[in-house]
């Protein structure tokens, strides 16, 4: 077993009200073919009442992946669609734990709560904060400090104009006759956009909110449109 490589994201969703609503979004999520995976079986929902949970509900996430930090720009991507979809979530944590580096902690507020308002990064409908936490949801370190992986992630997750200006030309070149069609990158994009690791997580973004599919076939990226889609 490569537990070298192995990394385990588990964490909360807190649910203020219509905990219904967001176990039918949670049920219905389609299955997720792209890595890092997110699919609902990863959720786990809470008994609704006293004894069992006591004032707002909470929703558990918990799985395991091959170097989730790798690819963690895509998993914040996909996580934060959901939580978009949670209309009456109050807050999310996270744990990252990494065999070689660590853990770090994640934290979303819809509310700005104390120690998260403060200092956090405000995005859509919520304020945003990475690093290590410590006392009273304070984040005491970020993890560009000395001695902390290096995530890549640049918050709210970017998509570099090298990459992305060349692909958007691509895309806006496409026909109708190549709705439906697999098409391999590599065939119309230069070798280091069509295998760049940024084009992954502009792809990740695509697949959510554009109806777009894409993967790794005989060595080389494809895609694969499902309608037309326009990209700003």
């Amino acid at each position: 077993m490569g537990i070298d490589k192995l990394s385990t994201v588990y964490g909360r969703i807190i649910i203020g009200a219509a905990l219904d609503e967001a176990k039918k979004f949670i049920n219905t999520m389609k299955l997720d073919r792209s890595y890092p995976y997110i699919q609902k079986e990863m959720f786990n929902t809470c008994w609704e009442k006293e004894p069992w949970g006591y004032e707002s509900q909470i929703i558990g996430f918990c799985a395991n992946y091959k170097r989730a930090e790798e690819s963690w720009n895509s998993f914040i991507i996909k996580f934060e669609y959901i939580l978009e979809n949670l209309n009456h979530f109050e807050s999310a944590s996270l744990e990252l734990e990494t065999f070689y580096y660590g853990k770090y902690n994640f934290h979303w507020s819809n509310y700005g709560d104390f120690g998260i308002g403060q200092n956090g990064i405000k995005h859509k409908t919520w304020f945003f904060q990475q690093g290590h936490e410590g006392e009273y949801g304070m984040f005491h370190e970020q993890l560009n400090e000395k001695g902390l992986y290096d995530l890549g992630l640049k918050y709210p997750v970017e998509f570099p104009a090298k990459v992305y200006e060349p692909f958007k030309a691509f895309i806006q070149g496409l026909e109708e006759a190549d709705i439906g069609k697999k098409i391999y990158l590599s065939q119309y994009l230069d070798e280091s956009i069509s295998t760049h690791d940024y084009l992954g997580r502009i792809l990740t973004y695509l697949e959510i909110y554009k109806e777009l599919e894409f993967g790794w076939e005989n060595g080389g990226r494809w895609i694969k449109l499902n309608r037309a889609i326009a990209i700003e």
